[in-house]
């Protein structure tokens, strides 16, 4: 099989190649492309049986491509972000995988392309998965509660979140902890996107953006300073979560 990687991150595009290469050998990479531009031009150009596209460009949205020239090609769709799901669905998308990529997840999107392919039928939405996804869609505001009042924080303010006693409270980049309705950080990670948020324990959940240094600890562990309204916390990543948290950061 040729396939092709639409991707405008260099080392999102090389992980997935070789996640790929080690799934299936036998599939050949035909070519890459970082833009709307440059995924036009080497489709026309080039016959490939299958297409992993990402969503977010160089110079625009990948579906501009879909308004430029007709694609018959098969695609898989890799994002960070789940607000495009229902166009994806409306093109011949096989399947829809969000970043960053498992190869459960990859291995079960190729199956399923292969499956269609065997017998020649027509990519169609799975409408469960959209569902799915559209479930767990982002909010802008975090709710706060305080005695009788209620108030919220922009989600792009929140630098940390905390989880005590089933109690989930926020820290903001200004003022003091906050606590929210939340009962647990798995309802929290439902609603905040991946990209900018990563749970680093069972009880805590930084935002990148509030990151102000991550250092080597003993025994392979890591330690984060954040930036919070009340001055520094100090979070430990522990060995098993290190790989992935540093994947996460460099992305």
């Amino acid at each position: 099989m040729n396939y092709a990687i639409i991707e405008d991150e260099l080392y999102a595009c090389r992980r997935l190649q070789l996640a790929i290469e080690r799934l299936h050998p036998d599939y050949s990479l035909a070519f890459t492309a970082q833009s709307v531009a440059e995924a036009v031009e080497a489709i026309l150009s080039q016959q490939v049986d299958l297409i992993f596209m990402d969503i977010e460009l160089n110079d625009g949205v990948c579906f501009e491509i879909f308004n430029r020239i007709n694609v018959s090609v098969p695609i898989i769709f890799t994002t960070a972000y789940d607000e495009y799901t229902l166009q994806a669905f409306k093109v011949n998308s096989v399947d829809y995988l969000l970043k960053p990529i498992a190869d459960g997840d990859l291995a079960a999107a190729i199956a399923k392309f292969e499956r269609l392919h065997k017998n020649n039928a027509t990519p169609q939405a799975d409408l469960s998965a959209i569902a799915a996804m559209l479930t767990g869609r982002q909010v802008q505001r975090i709710l706060t509660v305080s005695g009788d009042n209620y108030d919220y924080v922009d989600l792009g303010d929140v630098a940390m979140v905390e989880s005590e006693d089933r109690v989930v409270f926020i820290y903001p980049r200004t003022g003091h902890r906050r606590m929210t309705s939340f009962t647990s950080l798995n309802d929290v990670m439902a609603i905040v996107p991946n990209s900018q948020f990563f749970q680093v324990s069972r009880s805590e959940i930084v935002n990148i953006d509030a990151i102000a240094r991550v250092s080597k600890y003993f025994r392979g562990r890591l330690i984060v300073k954040v930036n919070v309204g009340e001055g520094e916390k100090q979070l430990t990543v522990s060995a098993l979560r290190r790989d992935e948290f540093l994947n996460w950061l460099g992305k």
